[in-house]
Parts: C-alpha cells; structure tokens; sequence
C-alpha cells in the first residue's frame, strides 16, 4: 500500500494542471452573422485576453 495519505495529499491548482490549448467545451457554428465585438462592445473591451487556465472539463469539476 502507498505511503501517501489522500487526505492530505497536495492537491494542484487549476493554474498548475492549466496546459496550452486545452479547452472546457466547443461552441457549434454560429447560424448568425458575425460581427467584430469592437462594433459592439468598444468601450468594454481590455486591451489584452486575461491569463485563464487552459483546462479541460474535467480539470475544471
């Protein structure tokens, strides 16, 4: 049997188990028009994408 007691084993975080292009879900194709979010939302939009974890779906329950 294993010495390392799962109570208290360390748990990584989300960041850590974060791996480039993985994705939680896949949107299907959009069946409208596509417009540029800077058409819509200019004044909301940040400068740069914020620093998310890419995880997949089960990474994320």
């Amino acid at each position: 049997m294993s010495d390392i007691d799962p109570r208290t084993a360390p748990v990584p975080t989300i960041f850590e188990l974060s791996r480039s292009g993985r994705r939680a879900f896949r949107l299907p194709a959009l069946d409208v028009p596509e417009r540029p979010l800077g058409d819509i939302f200019a004044a909301h939009l940040a400068d740069d994408a914020p620093a998310l974890p890419e995880v997949s779906e089960v990474d994320v329950v």
